[in-house]
């Protein structure tokens, strides 16, 4: 902050004159569901960049989920700007509800919240979550990244 209370800001990219600037507000590892949610609850919007209307979000398949019925294909949202949009295998066509895809990356949040830093728990999880979910997926980052935290502190001890 300068002394005249202004802000420098420096990109990292070039931005063009014109070219609109945009600041991300909730965290880009989460679903399209959760970052949706979260922007509609907390500023009350709903987001139309490239990633949010993307079912692949710019392939980053971090809403993907592994379809169980033919164990090849992705099960992504028809229209990710609808929460209550329907989501269809890309392979064979089974179709989910947005509700179940919600309820599965809740089971999912709340065993990961659940296992705090059990390095065990957190490893099943992991296990688990990469046959349920694109490998990229939030559910298998998060896993990931909570299962580092707690082998970190296991090694520090």
């Amino acid at each position: 902050m300068n002394e005249d209370s202004s802000v420098d800001l420096r990109a990292v990219i070039e931005i063009k004159k014109g070219q609109e600037i945009s600041k991300s507000y909730v965290s880009s590892l989460e679903t399209t569901q959760l970052r949706q949610d979260r922007l509609k609850k907390g500023w009350y919007f709903t987001c139309s960049c490239l990633r949010c209307c993307d079912p692949l979000e710019c392939l980053s398949f971090a809403s993907a989920v592994a379809c169980l019925r033919c164990r090849e294909g992705l099960i992504l949202c028809t229209d990710p700007t609808d929460s209550e949009a329907i989501w269809v295998c890309g392979d064979c066509g089974d179709k989910k509800e947005a509700s179940a895809i919600r309820k599965l990356n809740q089971y999912f949040l709340t065993a990961i919240q659940e296992a705090g830093e059990d390095c065990m728990l957190l490893d099943n999880l992991l296990e688990k979550s990469v046959k349920m979910f694109h490998p990229s997926h939030y559910i298998p980052t998060l896993t990931r990244i909570k299962l580092n935290s707690a082998f970190l502190k296991l090694g520090a001890r």
